[in-house]
């Protein structure tokens, strides 16, 4: 038998066996348990299937009223915002109390009229308003000039003996965003770059916070927004902070600082 013989005879008896295998399986689904099975199948498919919709329908509805809560809940920071009352203003101008008080005359000038301390040793100042709050708004002005130099704003300031303990956040003069965890004795520091915008001499530095939620700006932009975990350190000073971190000394180890502005929001 020549092999083409062989393989259309293989073919007819592969199609005698599907054929029959499709009459069995067409009989045995006209038979009642043939039908009762198909019946479970579409059964568990439509189940599957409106389960499915229903889970999708209460997912979008969640997102929505979520979005919808956030929505509610930035609108009324937003009013509180508009509302905020001014609790606390310093110019920082030469003959000024409060620079007499904190500052003193260590290495203080002034130019332009503006304040400007030379930094020579590693360390921070830690001025503080004077008012204790929870949830208010923040500004100064400030350009920090040098290696390791920054300055900005602390805030939940809680003294324990003569030593601060407070969070802040800050830019430093790499054009970096600072933020200070200094609420225990093993401090946390990161410098993220952000690229804050110059504003000229002074970059306006301004801190939203409101509970546990916290916005820091430099020169109108959004530069950090995270959640405080400390609820101990939510209610405290709201300060005035700049100093040196490290860096080489040199000439140009300075702050400049003007305009310390403190608002309680309702």
């Amino acid at each position: 038998m020549s092999r083409g013989k062989k393989i259309a005879i293989g073919a007819i008896i592969a199609l005698v066996l599907l054929c029959g295998a499709g009459m069995l399986f067409i009989n045995w689904a006209n038979s009642d348990e043939g039908q009762a099975a198909m019946d479970e199948v579409g059964t568990k498919q439509a189940v599957s299937s409106a389960t499915a919709a229903v889970q999708e329908t209460a997912r979008a509805e969640s997102e929505a009223q979520a979005a919808g809560t956030a929505t509610a809940v930035m609108l009324d920071i937003d009013q509180r915002i508009q509302n905020a009352q001014l609790v606390f203003e310093e110019g920082l101008d030469e003959g000024s109390p409060f620079i007499a008080e904190n500052i003193m005359d260590y290495d203080l000038t002034y130019k332009d009229g503006i304040a400007t301390v030379s930094l020579p040793w590693n360390g921070f100042f830690v001025i503080e308003s004077g008012e204790q709050l929870t949830d208010f708004i923040a500004e100064v002005d400030c350009d920090p000039q040098g290696d390791g130099i920054a300055c900005g704003i602390a805030y939940g300031v809680q003294k324990k003996g003569d030593r601060p303990y407070y969070y802040a956040s800050l830019i430093s003069g790499s054009y970096n965003c600072a933020f200070f965890d200094q609420t225990e004795d093993f401090s946390k520091a990161s410098y993220p770059m952000c690229n804050y915008p110059t504003e000229g001499l002074l970059t306006h530095l301004r801190v939203e916070k409101f509970g546990s939620n916290l916005r820091f700006y430099a020169g109108g932009e959004l530069m950090d927004e995270r959640v405080l975990e400390k609820e101990e350190f939510l209610t405290g000073g709201v300060a005035l902070i700049f100093g040196r971190a490290g860096g080489e000394q040199s000439d140009f180890n300075r702050v400049w600082l003007d305009n310390f502005k403190v608002w309680e929001m309702p």
